[in-house]
């Protein structure tokens, strides 16, 4: 097949995307890499100055223009926005959009331009909750997408779905480890919808020690529920805020994680967090919202809970789970082969239907 992979102009493809916090593109990096070592012919629509297998599309501008000094000076004598290169970007796939067989887009900016070309295009839903504003866009001709969760699905179910495809991750970079260190881990933005606080509790019920890690929310709205979470942090010795880690400091946070928590307070279309702890062989305690009752298997990988109290006995239980099974379960569904084998049959049930 010769397929298409668009996002954005500003992070440009390498091996070191999975590695950062830019989840969407990594995630199309991992797409495309595994795509072309099967033998399709991929091209990307990614910044110029990217590392990749796949061929780079003509067109492109470098990311360290995007970014460039020079070009935020010019917009701003020219009163130019720098989002007219990303106009560019788009309108630079829709001119090629005829040679491709499928196009698989990243970005919400994109389709605003998909109606206008035959070429069957396939958007995965990273995103969540979608803004009202782009309601009529999303049911537009030639708009169609891959949701992350079945969950997303039921969330958003006028929209034209061509299937559901979980996440998956290199799994060979998580080690496994059957001797964790005597701590709960919670990794995350301090933020209410992320649970930081609640997880606290959950520990403090527990009488179980916890290292929160990840950054601190810089949000107006967010200043009352970041000052609870600090002054809990402040007034026990049992819990500690370990600040922003990098990718294999992470790895690490988790794998020595006894048990991690996921309190959630919102509908997350999936939990990148929650298949690395269980790459790990880390059990997960989540609140049943968004993705998580699809992602853990309550009672074997983790538990599904709904209230602090549950999530609390829920630690107290926690040597029940198998880590050995955490990480079965891990290698067998949440890897890449089987996300790139359901993008292949996806791409080519797409493909025959607009034949």
């Amino acid at each position: 097949m010769k397929i298409a992979q668009v996002v954005g102009p500003k992070i440009p493809f390498s091996p070191r995307l999975p590695h950062t916090p830019y989840s969407i593109p990594a995630m199309s990096y991992l797409i495309t890499e595994e795509l072309v070592k099967r033998g399709h012919d991929v091209t990307v629509f990614a910044p110029s100055d990217s590392k990749t297998h796949a061929k780079i599309a003509p067109g492109t501008v470098s990311a360290k223009y995007y970014n460039s000094r020079i070009l935020k000076k010019i917009n701003k004598y020219t009163k130019k926005k720098r989002g007219s290169i990303t106009h560019r970007h788009y309108l630079n796939v829709i001119k090629q959009a005829d040679d491709f067989d499928i196009i698989h887009n990243h970005e919400l900016g994109f389709l605003y331009f998909a109606p206008q070309t035959k070429t069957p295009v396939v958007t995965t839903l990273h995103y969540h909750p979608i803004d009202v504003e782009h309601k009529e866009l999303l049911i537009a001709k030639n708009n169609q997408f891959i949701a992350i969760s079945k969950k997303q699905t039921i969330n958003f179910p006028k929209l034209k779905y061509a299937g559901v495809v979980h996440h998956g991750i290199n799994i060979k970079k998580f080690k496994f480890n059957n001797k964790p260190k005597n701590y709960i881990g919670w990794l995350g933005r301090i933020t209410s919808i992320k649970g930081s606080k609640e997880a606290i509790e959950a520990s403090l019920k527990a009488g179980e020690r916890i290292k929160l890690a990840g950054n601190i929310e810089k949000d107006e709205k967010q200043r009352k529920y970041t000052k609870e979470t600090l002054d809990l942090i402040k007034k026990n010795k049992t819990v500690t805020y370990i600040g922003r880690v990098g990718y294999n400091r992470k790895i690490k946070f988790l794998r020595n994680a006894k048990v991690v928590l996921m309190p959630i307070k919102w509908e997350e279309p999936f939990g990148l967090v929650a298949i690395e702890a269980l790459a790990c062989g880390t059990p997960v305690i989540a609140f049943k919202r968004g993705a998580l009752p699809e992602i853990i298997e309550d009672g074997k990988t983790g538990f599904i809970v709904e209230t602090i109290p549950q999530m609390a006995k829920a630690i107290a239980n926690i040597d029940k789970i198998d880590r050995k099974y955490c990480r079965q379960k891990a290698e067998e569904y949440f890897n890449i082969k089987r996300m790139v084998d359901e993008h292949e049959e996806l791409y080519k049930k797409v493909i025959k239907k607009k034949k």
